[in-house]
């Protein structure tokens, strides 16, 4: 619903806030998939590097994927929430 979307934004925000790498990706791959805000790559972009530079595992693997293929979006791109 849309009540546990905006719930979620926010609990991973406030995370995000405080470098939890994790929280940090799975809020990049929400900017991805447009769940809860409006999709935003430069912003998930953002939120997955940080992710990555703190050494998250998903964080890694979506922003190495999604960096390189952002620019010419694919329908059904493949990114992971922890």
């Amino acid at each position: 619903t849309k009540s546990n979307q905006e719930e979620m934004i926010r609990y991973y925000t406030l995370a995000a806030n405080q470098n939890h790498k994790r929280a940090l990706n799975n809020l990049g791959v929400c900017y991805i998939q447009g769940n809860g805000v409006t999709p935003n790559p430069e912003k998930a972009l953002e939120l997955l590097k940080r992710s990555k530079e703190l050494g998250d595992r998903l964080g890694t693997i979506n922003y190495d994927s999604f960096s390189k293929n952002y620019q010419t979006p694919q329908k059904g791109l493949a990114v992971k929430y922890g």
